[in-house]
């Protein structure tokens, strides 16, 4: 549920705690499974996410070529003070910080 001005992670929380507590109060067992999916296209690969937008989802033409673009070629590398690592290839999941990630969720 969305209110003007709160959070809708704390009113979340704040509802599952009442729950919880109301459950238990009330003598009932309680379960609580929280699923984290903020890295789930972190270990796809990227051919074998690109073969099923075009075969199961019937992304193709210039839009599969977007994605390609966005995901094929890509290599990491990070910096501390002054020294660089060697870049390693990519060929699994999202570029950080990129609206990809949540677009393939979707």
């Amino acid at each position: 549920m969305f209110l003007a001005l709160h959070s809708t992670e704390s009113s979340a929380l704040l509802r599952i705690s009442s729950d919880i507590f109301t459950e238990t109060d009330s003598g009932k067992s309680m379960a609580l499974l929280l699923l984290d999916l903020s890295a789930v296209f972190d270990l796809v690969d990227h051919e074998i996410m690109l073969t099923r937008l075009d075969i199961s989802v019937g992304i193709g033409g210039a839009v599969l070529q977007w994605f390609s673009s966005c995901l094929t070629n890509r290599y990491f590398s990070f910096r501390i003070c002054h020294q660089t690592s060697s870049s390693i290839f990519l060929n699994r999941g999202v570029p950080q910080g990129s609206i990809l990630g949540i677009v393939l969720f979707n």
